[in-house]
């Protein structure tokens, strides 16, 4: 019976593909939930451990504010590194322009030319 072997095999194979694409046009969606799950994972011994030393809702408030910290500080991590990116790209921004002045003049030349054939430098404007 090499036929039902060869029918699981295409059913394994089609399974795997589709579950791929699944995931794949789910990334917005489980992207948050896997952020989640792995910030619970986090908490939740740290929660129970203060559980057993201080009240129950004292231990959750507790470790809700220290979630919040956290979670606040790496939004400013965030915030400053974007901060320092966008300060050196405006710093360094003359060799970029340069760069992208070639292309748009030759375009330019290209299109502006009567013959129709590309007539421009190589030479930065």
């Amino acid at each position: 019976m090499t036929g039902d072997g060869t029918i699981r095999g295409m059913l394994a194979l089609c399974t795997a593909i589709l579950l791929a694409a699944a995931l794949y046009l789910g990334r917005s969606i489980f992207a948050p939930v896997a952020f989640s799950l792995f910030a619970l994972a986090i908490v939740w011994p740290f929660q129970g451990a203060l559980q057993a030393k201080i009240p129950k809702l004292v231990a959750l408030v507790f470790t809700l504010l220290l979630t919040l910290i956290v979670f606040a500080m790496l939004g400013l991590a965030i915030a400053w590194g974007s901060g320092q990116v966008g300060h050196w790209l405006l710093s360094n921004v003359d060799p970029f322009s340069v760069c992208l002045s070639l292309p748009i003049a030759a375009v330019v030349a290209f299109t502006t030319s009567s013959t129709k054939r590309a007539r421009f430098s190589i030479e930065p404007p």
